[in-house]
């Protein structure tokens, strides 16, 4: 071979590797944001900072217990003045006409002074454990403990300084990262004895809890005071630790959106449907679908000055990622055979709507088919309150069915089970071990199941978080 050739055709291949070097390397960076669309070197990669969302409460809910806890002492001494001057008038020779009518009142009355007494208890019960448990976790020897630590702050705020240690130990037991063991059996048993004091000991046990109370209060205050609000911390798990800026800029778009808290707002009001059922959707879908498509995200999502929830377009659609043949399904399950369906729901406003628009009655296949899919994909992806209300139907013809077993699905500790159905697209009963029948979602350090995923979102200091901000804002 000429040896010009030789060496025009090294230089060529040269070039060939250089480019194929040139380009994979600009993939490479390109995926770690080391460049924005327009070719130039990004100036900010850690994004964390200022736009990270900061959970905080408003200090006003201190003002708020303390005049809650002079109302409550000023009932209880109208009860008891009230109280005396019939015991008083029982004692006197005198008996009027009124006499009957005072008994019945003193019969209410005492009715009334055990119902309080028992709810004192109640309370009295729920403050020592919180108590407890702060003392517990307060002098924390490692990171383990002092999140453990935060995390009851944290969920004490959240709950406007209400603590029910039922309800704090199903959010402690969805913590997906390292936490300190409690043994909540012993700490329960350790506040009974309050069962076996009268009136006057449990008024004093009260008092007593809420002096201790104050001073954690102001000790949280103290630290964690900033602007008049208190900052706190609500990332206790994989979903927002894992994914910190895809999560916070998810959590961003959802309190943004008022006319998409509208909505759940309305089916709320209708219906008493937690609207963190949908955010949980919401949530986990946008997460996935981020990861799945992280150009997009950091090319088109994060440039809107007003965070964006994602709607997808293609094979799955909307916000919640939801098929055309799902609501296809629904259609045919509550028209056909006239409404005879365990599932029906009748006329509801949605489904009829959609059936008149987008759907005829096909004799051969004997089914409600499509006029045409793609002018139905095109509505319901510009239309927030049709693709919720399309959720909100299924999840209504899904407890029609329940409610025959005597089972409410609308009911708190009821609705993941809801969410597992949806994730399946399917009219059916939830089965005995979800993981074994649906692939696991993968876009986080740990594998987990829709089934198992939502159920930690559902019972997340986040959601609880998300939540106080809706009533914020609807309010």
């Amino acid at each position: 071979m000429n040896v010009k050739l030789k060496y025009y055709l090294l230089w060529i291949l040269t070039c060939i590797l250089f480019w194929i070097w040139v380009v994979i390397t600009w993939f490479v960076l390109y995926d770690r944001w080391y460049f924005d669309d327009n070719w130039s070197w990004r100036i900010v990669i850690n994004r964390e900072d200022t736009e990270q969302y900061q959970p905080n409460v408003d200090l006003s809910i201190l003002e708020t217990e303390e005049k809650n806890t002079k109302e409550d002492e000023n009932k209880n001494t109208i009860i008891k003045v009230d109280k005396n001057r019939i015991q008083n008038e029982e004692n006197s020779w005198f008996i009027d006409d009124d006499y009957n009518n005072e008994q019945e009142e003193m019969s209410i009355i005492n009715e009334e002074d055990k119902q309080s007494t028992l709810l004192k208890k109640k309370k009295v019960k729920n403050d020592l454990v919180f108590l407890n448990m702060y003392e517990l976790l307060k002098n924390w020897e490692t990171e383990v403990d002092k999140k453990s630590f935060s995390f009851l702050k944290s969920y004490y705020l959240l709950k406007q300084l209400k603590f029910e240690p039922w309800i704090f130990e199903l959010y402690y037991s969805k913590i997906d990262v390292k936490k300190r063991d409690i043994n909540f059996s012993e700490e329960y048993k350790k506040v009974q004895y309050v069962n076996n004091l009268n009136s006057d000991e449990i008024t004093k046990l009260d008092y007593e809890n809420n002096l201790k109370k104050k001073e954690i209060l102001q000790e949280i205050k103290t630290e964690h005071e900033k602007n008049w609000v208190l900052n706190i911390d609500t990332c206790f798990y994989k979903f927002c630790s894992d994914k910190k800026e895809e999560y916070n800029y998810i959590k961003k778009a959802i309190i943004a959106d008022t006319d998409y808290l509208s909505i759940l707002w309305n089916i709320k009001k209708v219906d008493w449907l937690d609207p963190k059922i949908f955010l949980t959707i919401i949530t986990i879908e946008n997460l996935r679908m981020h990861s799945q498509f992280k150009w997009r995200f950091k090319s088109v999502f994060v440039k809107y000055k007003t965070p964006l929830l994602a709607n997808m377009s293609q094979m799955s659609y909307w916000m919640y990622w939801t098929k055309a043949n799902f609501v296809k399904n629904l259609i045919n399950e509550n028209y056909l055979n006239e409404w005879k369906s365990i599932f029906s729901i009748w006329d509801d406003t949605t489904l009829k709507y959609i059936k008149d628009n987008f759907f005829y009655y096909n004799k051969n296949s004997k089914q409600f088919e499509y006029v045409n899919t793609n002018k139905f994909v095109d509505e319901l992806i510009k239309d927030k309150t049709m693709q919720s209300n399309i959720i909100w139907s299924f999840m209504k013809m899904t407890r029609k069915w329940w409610l025959t077993k005597n089972v409410d699905m609308f009911k708190v500790n009821n609705l993941w089970y809801l969410l597992t159905l949806y994730n399946i697209w399917k009219l059916w009963d939830p089965k005995s071990n979800p993981e074994t029948w649906w692939a696991n979602l993968n876009f986080l350090s740990k594998g987990y199941s829709f089934w198992d995923l939502s159920n930690i979102v559902f019972n997340s200091l986040e959601m609880l978080d998300i939540e106080q901000q809706i009533n914020k804002i609807m309010k």
